[in-house]
């Protein structure tokens, strides 16, 4: 079982394993692609193995894969033959996903204040919903008997307009969706940069793109939110922060990894600040001797 083939560093290429393998799994990925059974299933393009892609088996993430329906996989082996059977999941908690353009709406689309657009993308969530529980999903309860609520998603790209605060949007949704604070993504379309070398060219084909890390876009406007003014950061460096959060808090699952460097900077910054006053302390007894 190998895991992570999506990354675009560190991860194992197909070409690296060995041709006496007859199935492959890649694990710790979103979309499941296994839903049609044997017909769906690939042969690799560079050896004689099948690789298959289960996907996780609930929503872990609010990205387009997860809207996928989940199936988990029944492999028989006998000998050398095997088969594989998918078997829906009939528990998951439903999810969509849509994308939302403002610019590309009709000219007569009122978006000229917050409460218009909310109205707007409100109608925009309400026919998600409406879409899942056409697929008699939404309807779905849990073992307890619980209704179980739809998770929902609408990227919007707001290229040319403002934004709204999306935890007054969720305020409307509390009870009709599991993620109220969640519902709305904002993205905007990237300016065109001037033109740039062969070898910065190379270096932008190799990043990794919005889609394909999320943590980067959100790294993106945080660092354009705490750049000057009065959000500036003062003690805690932008450096520290980042590592904080986005190698050790999301790439390792370190839950304490924010608050311990934190802790850290503000140790440091005491420390430096207490040597300073005994400095001052010294100093001035030493001139009134």
């Amino acid at each position: 079982v190998m895991g992570a083939q999506g990354i675009k560093k560190g991860y194992i290429k197909e070409a690296q394993l060995p041709s006496c393998m007859d199935l492959v799994i890649w694990g710790h990925e979103h979309e499941c692609q296994i839903g049609s059974g044997m017909n769906a299933l690939q042969g690799s393009s560079e050896n004689q193995f099948t690789v298959i892609q289960p996907g996780s088996t609930v929503a872990t993430s609010l990205v387009e894969g997860e809207a996928k329906p989940k199936h988990v996989a029944l492999l028989q082996v006998h000998r050398e033959q095997w088969k594989l059977d998918a078997l829906p999941l009939a528990s998951v908690r439903p999810f969509a996903i849509r994308d939302v353009c403002l610019e590309a709406q009709p000219d007569d689309t009122d978006l000229s204040s917050e409460e218009a657009m909310m109205d707007f993308l409100e109608e925009q969530a309400i026919e998600l919903i409406e879409e899942l529980a056409a697929r008699q999903v939404s309807a779905e309860e849990s073992a307890d008997g619980r209704t179980t609520l739809p998770l929902i998603r609408l990227r919007v790209d707001y290229t040319g307009f403002s934004t709204c605060n999306p935890q007054k949007f969720g305020q409307r949704f509390v009870s009709k969706v599991a993620n109220p604070g969640e519902i709305l993504l904002f993205q905007r379309k990237a300016k065109k940069q001037p033109a740039r070398s062969e070898a910065d060219s190379k270096s932008a084909a190799e990043a990794p793109t919005d889609r394909e890390d999320a943590s980067a876009h959100i790294q993106h406007i945080l660092t354009d939110f705490l750049h000057g003014g009065k959000e500036q950061l003062r003690l805690l460096s932008q450096q520290d922060l980042n590592t904080a959060v986005f190698e050790d808090y999301v790439g390792r699952d370190n839950k304490g990894a924010i608050a311990q460097a934190i802790l850290t900077t503000l140790t440091k910054t005491q420390e430096f600040l207490a040597k300073q006053s005994y400095g001052a302390v010294d100093r001035n007894a030493k001139e009134l001797a």
